[in-house]
């Protein structure tokens, strides 16, 4: 996520978004619409929501840096038109070793505590919030 390099108030995201890596990204199919491209996002059952509202704000900062002074977009391809899937589930699995609160609470309680350990993951709380003035 590039807007955790650019912005100085998001770098303290950036070793997050690391960690989440590919695997911890959304990922989509696309399909034709009413004449146009819909990209249904496919649901990652095992991610807190909190983590979906920290990337899609991060999103938001990076659009916003792509702005010129006139409002023009700088070169490149503008984001898709992106639906959440309540049927379609993600084919990647878990994102081992993130902090509990990363991981949606139901998978967590559901989890023994071999796959606790297999998993890695730390008990830890991380603030995955993003200013309201930074996310505008």
């Amino acid at each position: 996520m590039r807007a955790t390099t650019i912005h100085p108030d998001l770098r303290c995201h950036r070793n997050a978004v690391a960690t989440l890596g590919v695997d911890g990204m959304s990922s989509d199919e696309s399909a034709t619409e009413d004449g146009g491209r819909i990209y249904h996002v496919a649901r990652k059952p095992w991610r807190a929501n909190a983590v979906k509202v920290m990337l899609h704000d991060l999103d938001s900062v990076h659009l916003s840096l792509r702005a010129t002074t006139a409002n023009r977009l700088k070169h490149g391809n503008l984001p898709h038109i992106r639906r959440d899937s309540q049927i379609k589930e993600s084919l990647r699995g878990p994102v081992s070793g993130l902090p509990t609160n990363f991981y949606n609470t139901d998978w967590l309680a559901a989890l023994s505590e071999e796959d606790w350990d297999d998993f890695q993951i730390v008990d830890k709380y991380y603030d995955l919030s993003v200013s309201d003035a930074i996310a505008r």
